[in-house]
């Protein structure tokens, strides 16, 4: 059985984008995956397109790249034009070494064919056109790409033209372009002051606003291809600024809309004829203070948008059939609306109906590009940022982040379990939003919306939602369906598609929970911020605050009865969207924009609807609270009015990340690993001579103890307890499952992979020359090389067996054990006698290595930003400092969640001295249980993290190629690989300090005998443990110095792997069995143990099993790195289960 686990959270996170300059001029359109696309003419001339490209929004010189402009040319003027169809026609004026300039249509243009050289079949050029400083564009037939746009083009900057000889229209004819010739008007033009192209049965022209000297306005249409060219001047409206047209996509003719003191639009019929007036569109009568106007169409959808002299702007919705049937909505409010290029579009939806998408590129104070667009079910505008993908910069976006997991029922005594394993691995998950959001899955932009598309989880079945709004607008999201990926050459698994069950994920609902607590001005009064200060500033009105409580407490009695109403009407596994048919709630962000302004408002109820109502001016906006979007839009109104901001409501109502107990963290970390290093060189060094005496007595104690181990109940023991059931999809989650699934808890890791980790990390090694060490590794590597052959050959021959019994359903112990025999272990402790010297010598050497390459400075950069702006205020990022973060994040996060208080601070207190008193039971009693506690903290995040690092160390090579998640640049390999051996050693490291067995002097032990068995168990695991760093040292000097390939390199770790996984099982085990007769430890921690000892095996065999790609068939390896994942999260969840019952009070 499948089900999928989900979380959200309301917080600040950090994406590495570049903001778009809006230039001199920029034009806006859809791409080919029904985004906002941009053009800009920067002050250098340069044309820039800024489109989607493969999952990445990229920046392009489009001038250079679609082959127009070459050598030292310029462009001067551009224009962009979208037909109904999404086909563009592109018109470039580009200067010359001689006189004049040399004009360019590229005609009907795919958006996805712009990213590479235009082919000269689709280009019309001029050579000899004077210097064009403007180009007009209209379409003559939108409706059909192939028809040929209207062009008009200007010798001066728009605002400078006075003579009818300073336009010109463009005709196209087979594959030039010239000039239409001369014109004139029946007055002279002071100046003209609109121009827009449009097409009419009688052929094809412009339509002209000039002033004449008198400083009378005319409207003049101007036909240019008619059998005999003509000109009609109809009836100017009173006040008219600014025009726009649009085609009647039922007459295929062109209808022109004049904005003045009214709004009114002339069919062909009013500006063929002297006596046309035009008819004036009711709604918009009374416009005050008008100053131009463009629209937006898709099919017979309509909008009007127009700025006011004080570069405010408003937007009209209506239809082409009825212009005078539509609803006016204040947008962006004075100074924000001077420059703003409107957008519609149709989405196709499986209702066969169409998803109106609305945006707006418009500039912001910095005179860059950012994005309004518009939910097309609440009808709110959402605002994004506008940009193109860096490497570099970073930019904090606060609005939510959501976590979606699948996850596999692995209970055999459930009868929905299913027989066989998933890939949930890359697996497919079709996702519905009951609005629509611009967002990041998995790092790569992508929108979400009621239409529901397909997204492809990653290795750990997970998808990463991070939404890209910068307003805390909120949508709920259902997972509705569920298929798993195909593997590459293995069987087609029929009837894979399934519905899910539970499947919709409102992040509100933490919000108003929170939100919950502030019922009256003394508790709005009372909240602090994290620094101390009051929320509520003293000049708050009182009257404010009350109102604020009273208004907090109805919209979160709303969002409850919105909640209940959704799940009452969820059918049949999906999300039930109503799009509202009001527009009124378009007005959010002019109502947020001038909330200092309203002076009066509340919730109340009018008739049978809730409505949040706000009297700014002699204007009142009653906007109706029948969505979440609308819920939690009041609720940002509501913080801003008392004087909040938006960090504050993320305060509040959502997550923030205790910095400062995340550094301490991190240093305690870095001092626990530094002192389990001294203290394990030292004792490395008196124990090196007796490796292979060890080796013996391990190969005899493990065949002793066999017997016993084959015998064992482990089914008795584990009947009947919960955690047998970690990843049942059948009970609900408890609150450690939904630590372990949290968006906070897998922070870190996500913004490793997903951050620029594998595609920007830059650790700075310089070091050319290699040490004595290394060299004495290299030399022992030759002498081993040629066997490890031969031992891959005996963990090969068993690999089948030991991964399918990780599928779901065939979790036994007791099976697992007894598949164990005296001649596997025999062959495996030879196997590790062959390779004894060389992982060993690497041990006791390699915490010099560990610690010199601790201290290289990486660069990674959302990581690095966070770390050098935020956490530890300019300190550089080194390597040791990185992982330690890395964990100290989930560590932080999982001790605060257990305990209400951050982690016991560790820096200064624990040393190589205070370590081994520790680990020996001498140590003072508070630093223990402080060591003790962070250790079981940390164990989980270690787990979580260097997780992470090991499947894209199995994907980097390209292995898996197929299933959809190859992350990393073939070119950018080797930097990741050397990254990726120097932490992943470091993650070693860090396991021996917070996993280091505490064993007490022996004179304490009452039966000596059975203390010495429990002695040498814990220390043996430990020491297998230690030569699993012993073989990431030798992997990082020998990757390094040999150039060796890497699937080689992989290979060798997971023959070394495999081959010291069943001696640990055995020993595991066996510290379990002689737990349970102490009788001192609890049980749920023995049967955890249990557990922890079989799918710790597992992983590492599924771990083995995908990189022997070489040795085993395309279906085992698949199955490999699922059973890899499976463990992998049930083990972390174990040790936060560890966590939880074993902290010392």
């Amino acid at each position: 059985m499948i089900t999928v686990t989900k979380d959200g959270e309301l917080m600040t996170n950090y994406v590495t984008i570049n903001p778009v300059p809006a230039d001199e001029v920029f034009g806006a359109f859809t791409d080919h995956e029904k985004q906002p696309a941009v053009m800009s003419l920067s002050e250098d001339s340069i044309l820039y397109l800024v489109i989607s490209d493969g999952g990445k929004v990229t920046r392009i010189d489009f001038g250079r790249s679609s082959g127009i402009v070459k050598g030292e040319r310029k462009v001067l003027a551009f224009a962009v034009q979208q037909s109904l169809d999404g086909t563009l026609d592109i018109c470039m004026a580009v200067d010359k070494p001689t006189s004049g300039c040399r004009f360019y249509l590229l005609h009907a243009i795919r958006p996805e064919d712009l990213l590479q050289p235009i082919p000269p079949s689709k280009i019309i050029d001029a050579v000899n056109f004077p210097i064009v400083a403007h180009i007009y564009m209209g379409n003559k037939s939108t409706a059909m790409s192939q028809s040929l746009p209207l062009v008009m083009v200007a010798f001066v900057r728009p605002d400078r033209i006075t003579k009818t000889e300073e336009l010109n229209f463009v005709e196209f004819k087979g594959k030039e372009a010239k000039l239409n010739g001369n014109w004139t008007v029946p007055a002279d033009p002071e100046r003209i002051l609109a121009v827009e192209l449009g097409t009419v049965s009688t052929g094809d022209g412009a339509f002209i606003l000039y002033e004449g000297q008198s400083g009378k306005k005319h409207l003049l249409f101007q036909n240019f291809t008619g059998s005999v060219p003509f000109a009609v001047q109809p009836v100017c409206p009173e006040g008219a600024v600014g025009l726009t047209t649009f085609l009647d996509t039922q007459t295929q003719e062109t209808t022109l809309i004049v904005a003045g003191d009214k709004i009114a639009y002339f069919l062909p019929r009013d500006y063929l004829s002297p006596k046309g007036t035009g008819t004036v569109i009711d709604n918009l009568e009374h416009v005050p203070g008008m100053k131009d106007i463009h629209c937006s169409q898709s099919q017979e959808d309509l909008r009007l948008w127009y700025t006011t002299v004080d570069d405010a702007l408003y937007y009209y919705t209506t239809t082409t059939s009825d212009l005078s049937e539509g609803v006016n909505i204040p947008l962006l409010p004075e100074g924000q609306g001077g420059r703003a290029s409107g957008l519609l579009c149709a989405q196709a939806r499986d209702d066969d109906s169409d998803l109106l998408v609305s945006s707006l590129l418009s500039v912001d104070q910095d005179a860059n590009i950012y994005l309004l667009q518009q939910d097309s079910a609440s009808k709110a505008w959402q605002r994004y940022p506008f940009w193109f993908s860096s490497e570099k910069n970073v930019k904090e976006v606060e609005g939510y982040m959501l976590r979606f997991q699948v996850v596999q029922n692995n209970d055999p005594e459930d009868p929905n379990n299913d027989d066989e394993g998933e890939m949930i691995v890359g697996s497919w998950l079709y996702v519905t939003c009951s609005g629509l959001v611009r967002c990041f899955i998995n790092g790569k932009p992508a929108t979400m919306s009621p239409a529901g598309d397909w997204y492809q989880t990653d290795v750990k079945g997970v998808l990463n939602v991070l939404l890209q709004t910068e307003d805390a607008t909120c949508h709920q999201f259902a997972v509705q369906r569920y298929r798993p990926v195909e593997i590459p050459g293995g069987k087609r698994q029929r009837n894979s598609e399934r519905l899910i069950e539970d499947p919709v994920l409102d992040p509100s609902e933490k919000v108003v929970g929170r939100l919950k607590n502030i019922q009256t001005e003394d508790d709005l009064r009372a909240l602090r911020r994290q620094d101390g200060t009051p929320l509520i500033g003293p000049g708050v009105p009182d009257g404010d605050v009350i109102r604020a409580a009273q208004a907090f407490q109805q919209l979160s009695e709303r969002a409850d009865e919105i909640h209940l109403d959704q799940k009452q009407k969820l059918a049949a596994y999906k999300l039930a969207v109503r799009e509202l048919k009001g527009q009124a709630s378009g007005a959010w962000n002019w109502v947020e924009d001038k909330v200092k302004d309203a002076i009066d408002w509340g919730v109340k109820l009018v008739g049978d609807v809730w409505k949040f109502i706000v009297k700014i001016g002699e204007e009142i906006f009653e906007i109706a609270l029948t969505t979440i979007t609308s819920i939690v839009k009041g609720i940002v109104w509501v913080f801003k009015k008392v004087g909040a901001f938006i960090k504050d409501v993320i305060e509040f109502l959502g997550f923030l990340f205790g910095w400062g107990d995340i550094l301490d963290t991190t240093d305690s970390i870095v001092a626990g690993l530094n002192a389990a290093l001294d203290h394990g060189k030292s004792v490395l060094e008196s124990q090196h001579d007796t490796v292979h005496g060890w080796l013996e007595d391990l190969r005899e104690t493990l065949k002793e103890q066999l017997p016993i181990l084959h015998d064992t109940d482990y089914t008795a023991v584990l009947k009947n307890q919960e955690l047998a059931k970690l990843l049942s999809g059948s009970s609900k989650l408890s609150d450690d499952d939904e630590t372990k699934q949290s968006v906070v808890y897998n922070w870190s890791a996500y913004n490793f992979t997903y951050g620029g980790g594998t595609t920007s990390a830059v650790l700075h090694d310089d070091s050319m020359s290699r040490t004595g060490t290394e060299d004495e590794l290299l030399r022992l590597w030759d002498t081993v090389v040629d066997q490890l052959e031969a031992i891959t050959k005996t963990v090969v021959k068993v690999a089948k067996e030991f991964v399918d019994f990780f599928k779901p359903g065939h979790l036994n112990v007791n099976t697992l054990i007894n598949k164990v025999g005296t001649i596997l272990i025999d062959e495996l402790v030879d196997a590790l006698e062959r390779l004894a010297d060389i992982i060993f010598y690497a041990l006791s050497t390699g915490i010099s290595i560990i610690k010199d390459i601790g201290n290289k400075k990486i660069d990674i950069p959302i990581i690095s930003w966070v770390w050098e702006k935020i956490i530890s205020r300019g300190r550089p990022l080194t390597l040791l400092n990185f992982y330690a973060v890395l964990i100290a994040i989930p560590t932080t996060i999982l001790y605060k969640a257990t305990t209400k208080s951050a982690p016991p601070k560790l820096s200064g207190r624990v040393t190589k001295d205070t370590f081994a008193q520790h680990v020996t039971g001498k140590g003072s009693a508070t630093l223990s249980k402080d060591i003790t506690n962070f250790a079981l903290s940390a164990s989980s995040g270690l787990e979580l993290v260097s997780e992470e690092f090991s499947t894209l160390g199995l994907l980097a090579d390209g292995t898996f190629e197929g299933l959809g998640l190859e992350g990393i640049s073939v070119g950018f390999i080797g930097e990741f690989m050397n990254v990726f051996d120097s932490a992943t050693l470091a993650f070693e490291a860090v396991g021996g300090f917070v996993e280091w067995p505490v064993i007490p002097d022996e004179t304490t032990a009452e039966d000596t005998r059975a203390f010495d068995l429990a002695k040498f168990n814990k220390y043996s695991g430990w020491a297998l443990k230690g030569a699993g760093m012993g073989s990431s040292v030798i992997i990082k000097v020998v990757a390094k110095a040999k150039k060796a390939p890497r699937p080689v390199v992989k290979r060798w770790k997971a023959t070394v792997g495999a081959a010291m996984s069943v001696p640990k099982l055995c020993l595991s085990l066996t510290n379990g069995i002689q737990d349970a007769k102490e009788g001192e430890k609890s049980d749920i921690l023995i049967v955890n143990g249990f557990l922890k000892g079989g799918f710790t095996f597992g992983k590492q065999w599924g771990e083995s099993v995908a990189a022997w790609n070489n040795q085993v068939e395309n279906e085992l390896m698949y199955a490999g790195l699922v059973v890899k994942q499976i463990c992998a999260i049930a083990l972390y969840g174990l040790k936060i289960v560890d966590f939880g019952v074993g902290i010392i009070e």
